[in-house]
């Protein structure tokens, strides 16, 4: 962040907020919310001109049978609010997955259509699983050709960082992200 010559950052948090995430969720909640304060008062103390705007996605995954676990993919676009973002974080619960691997592209494809707009953009993907695709990992996949909607990872990675000029970052939960 300090090598940034904006006087604005964008941050987006993308989580799994799926039952596999259960023994998890408390702790990583509370990291994005603790690394969001902690980067408002960085860029803040840089100068007082500066803004952070920041914005959650949290991803769950498609059921075997069709359709999508409830409540479903929860969506704050980027705030200066940090108020905001912290009741968004502060209501996901753990629930749905009924394979080993999740909607990570969903996830990311929400990232991707967020309103981006500052010069410095940055994105932490949280997981504890793999996206849908056999190439990813070894588990059960109810989607082992890939992605239900089409999206590849890869596309989608690229599409942040070259087109959207956002540095991405990977913060994983255990090892069934290690293939991926």
């Amino acid at each position: 962040l300090m090598a940034s010559t904006s006087k604005s950052v964008e941050i987006c948090f993308v989580m799994d907020c799926t039952g596999s995430m259960a023994s998890w969720i408390t702790s990583c909640k509370e990291k994005v919310l603790q690394i969001a304060a902690n980067i408002e008062e960085f860029v803040r103390s840089c100068s007082k001109r500066s803004t952070v705007k920041m914005s959650f996605v949290a991803y769950r995954d498609y059921l075997a049978s069709g359709g999508y676990d409830n409540p479903g993919i929860a969506v704050c676009d980027f705030t200066q609010e940090i108020s905001h973002i912290q009741t968004i974080v502060g209501n996901q619960t753990a629930s749905g997955g009924s394979d080993g691997p999740e909607d990570i592209c969903g996830g990311l494809q929400q990232a991707c259509g967020l309103t981006w707009q500052e010069n410095a953009r940055y994105l932490f993907l949280i997981a504890d699983a793999p996206c849908h695709g056999r190439q990813y990992h070894d588990l059960e996949d109810h989607f082992p050709s890939g992605d239900p909607a089409g999206h590849v990872m890869e596309q989608q990675v690229l599409q942040l960082v070259k087109h959207l000029q956002c540095k991405v970052y990977f913060i994983k939960i255990n090892s069934c992200t290690d293939k991926m």
